[in-house]
């Protein structure tokens, strides 16, 4: 297929000779350097707006039993919050902390990843199995908690 074009001296004017060649269009025979340069900035904007609106998610579920080793019933996948460096210590963290591992394990209400460093875009959620009865627990554990 031809294609027909305006010969330009790179800077997006032109000196009115047209040119004709057999082949495939490209972005340089189409159109002038300032509409390049105005599609390039277009795509990369694009690409900016739609790696921020990617849902980036740490899977937590793979190569995971969905099946609550304490209390053998099936997990349901939810979304929590990633935690970097915000993990609270007091005295009632480490409470629930000690009784979160013995009685409610599938009841986790956020996610801590190791690592003191935070990379750029890392991600905010984190997907989970959690354990019906654990939540439960976990519910009445921190009604009976609540002097904390």
């Amino acid at each position: 297929m031809p294609v027909v074009g305006y010969v330009t001296d790179g800077t997006g004017s032109h000196d009115g000779r047209i040119f004709q060649r057999d082949g495939p269009p490209c972005v340089a025979a189409v159109g002038d350097m300032n509409t390049m340069k105005c599609f390039c900035f277009l795509l990369a904007m694009a690409s900016v707006f739609m790696a921020g609106c990617a849902t980036r998610r740490l899977n937590y579920i793979g190569g995971v039993s969905n099946c609550c080793e304490l209390h053998q019933v099936k997990m349901s996948k939810t979304t929590v919050p990633v935690l970097y460096n915000l993990v609270p210590v007091d005295e009632c963290a480490k409470a629930r902390e000690a009784a979160c591992e013995t009685s409610f394990p599938n009841a986790r209400q956020w996610v801590a990843p190791p690592g003191l460093v935070v990379p750029p875009g890392a991600p905010t959620e984190a997907v989970i199995y959690s354990c019906p009865i654990c939540e439960i627990v976990r519910e009445h554990w921190e009604l009976n908690s609540a002097k904390w």
